[in-house]
């Protein structure tokens, strides 16, 4: 049962606090199919008074998917015995995006045939591509400075 939400769980979410206080957090950011048994392993893991963290996506009031590194901290009483989690989450939107970017862009790299190649301010190479390798019969040396 949601018993605090704040100005960027709306942000996030889409939930504002009257809407999200006082209801089941699974009711109002169910997660997808596909991320289900990580749902069931975060609340085992709080029930059990563990703190689990992992990426996640779950579904906004709007219907958009989004992915979430999330950390669920459990909540206990003198005893020991579970009172509830405190969760805070990140979106991972921009992340992934970042990634799949510089994924496409190594593929692209590495895939062509012409000859490229990187190398610090003062001239040194650092990496070159199969096509600057078919150029020349040799490895690149750290050593190696274009002038």
């Amino acid at each position: 049962m949601v018993t605090y939400w704040n100005g960027a769980a709306h942000t996030l979410y889409g939930w504002s606090a009257d809407e999200a206080v006082g209801r089941p957090i699974i009711e109002l950011l169910p997660p997808t199919t596909d991320r289900l048994s990580q749902a069931r392993e975060a609340r085992a893991r709080r029930n059990a008074g563990l703190t689990w963290t992992g990426e996640i996506s779950v579904t906004r009031k709007d219907g958009t998917t989004i992915p979430l590194l999330v950390t669920n901290t459990p909540l206990v009483d003198d005893d020991g015995s579970p009172l509830g989690a405190i969760a805070v989450a990140s979106d991972l939107t921009e992340r992934n995006r970042n990634q799949e970017d510089a994924a496409l862009l190594a593929a692209i790299v590495d895939s062509s045939d012409d000859a490229i190649f990187s190398k610090t301010l003062d001239g040194v190479i650092t990496s070159w591509n199969a096509g600057a390798r078919s150029c020349t019969a040799s490895r690149p040396r750290r050593s190696w400075a274009v002038p």
